[in-house]
């Protein structure tokens, strides 16, 4: 089921994708790193996604993506945490994901820095974004 809808999704998401560069002025569209989001879906949602050629998982929940992940095993896909990170869910999910998209606290930032220092190909790089409550929160924080 999945697998029959992506199949049918993803050239015209492709094409979309294509005009929004293009509008944009920019030439590569194939350089963009498509996150296919399975959150709340299934295991079989994740297959399907790896099946038709997406290598990157994106989960808000460190638990679900953790039950995917210890299931998948080394299948060559990408995880990333969309969603927040609770404090006390840092050691787990720098065993799962290699890029987390929403730091929202500066001890927050710190603290994943420090615990990711074991692992070589984890990036806490946040995507660019105009300021919003969280960024100004950490700039506060920072003072």
């Amino acid at each position: 089921m999945y697998f029959e809808r992506l199949e049918r999704a993803l050239p015209g998401f492709r094409e979309e994708l294509a005009r929004a560069c293009g509008r944009a002025g920019r030439s590569d569209a194939d350089s963009i790193t498509v996150v296919a989001v399975t959150k709340g879906h299934p295991l079989e949602a994740t297959l399907a996604a790896r099946d038709a050629g997406l290598q990157v998982i994106g989960e808000n929940r460190v638990q679900e993506a953790q039950a995917k992940w210890e299931v998948t095993g080394d299948l060559g896909l990408s995880w990333h945490l969309v969603g927040h990170l609770q404090r006390n869910k840092v050691r787990q999910a720098l065993k799962v994901f290699d890029l987390i998209h929403s730091l929202d606290s500066l001890r927050l930032r710190r603290l994943s820095g420090w615990a990711a220092g074991h692992r070589s190909s984890f990036r806490l790089t946040p995507p660019a974004r105009s300021p919003s409550t969280a960024s100004r929160q950490m700039a506060r924080s920072a003072r």
